[in-house]
């Protein structure tokens, strides 16, 4: 993720990599939007309450200089009163919530904006066992270059 701004919004979805508004909801694409957000499965998905529930300190992701600035912004929101911005300046970043859903199928969605990125950013669902062994990453959306507020969803499901 580099560039000079990648900001993350209100929505649904887990933030790997770089997200915005982030939930992650069990169910299918088949219910409503507001019957999803009523059982997102992500804390503070939107940002409201800045990094609470987000880790953000990953060195191990660093590439460059060192890690990404993340910052809660309030001028560039997609709804509500704050959505999460990451400044690159060509280093990597990543936020990231772990859960642990209830069902083995969720919806993954959430809101991604970017300004001068070069690369990416994305919001990455990672699949990690009891032990800690990686078993399966899967990309919801990604936007690079300027783009505006886009809405990206994708379910997925465990890997067995």
């Amino acid at each position: 993720m580099k560039g000079t701004g990648v900001t993350f919004g209100l929505v649904t979805a887990i933030l790997l990599g770089l997200g915005v508004l982030a939930m992650i909801t069990e169910g299918t694409q088949r219910e409503s939007l507001r019957e999803r957000l009523q059982r997102n499965l992500l804390r503070n998905g939107d940002f409201e309450e800045g990094l609470a529930f987000w880790s953000t300190n990953h060195p191990w992701y660093a590439r460059g200089e060192g890690l990404s600035q993340w910052e809660v912004d309030e001028k560039i929101v997609k709804s509500g009163k704050r959505s999460l911005k990451v400044i690159g300046k060509n280093n990597r970043g990543i936020a990231i919530q772990d859960i642990r859903p209830p069902s083995p199928t969720c919806q993954v969605s959430g809101w991604l904006r970017c300004e001068n990125l070069k690369g990416y950013a994305r919001i990455f669902v990672e699949f990690i066992d009891a032990e800690g062994k990686w078993l399966a990453g899967v990309v919801v959306g990604e936007v690079t270059g300027t783009t505006d507020w886009i809405f990206v969803s994708k379910e997925v499901t465990m890997p067995p």
